[in-house]
């Protein structure tokens, strides 16, 4: 088991990067709507929906952390 200064660091440190994958998430839909170009309009939505996919384990894992 993890003591509860060293869970509550990997706690911390999985939501800081939850967060910054939101951000990213955020910022390539932006991009997206900001381009005439359909070809790179769609690959930053590949982007977006790959980002979507890996912050799926995230939430897992931190639900685990937090039981």
């Amino acid at each position: 088991m993890l003591s509860d200064k060293r869970k509550e660091m990997k706690i911390e440190s999985v939501r800081i990067q939850q967060e910054f994958l939101a951000i990213v998430q955020t910022r390539h839909r932006l991009w997206a709507k900001d381009t005439g170009d359909p070809e790179i309009a769609s690959l930053h939505h590949d982007i977006v929906e790959l980002l979507r996919q890996i912050k799926e384990p995230y939430d897992k894992l931190l639900n685990i952390y937090m039981k």
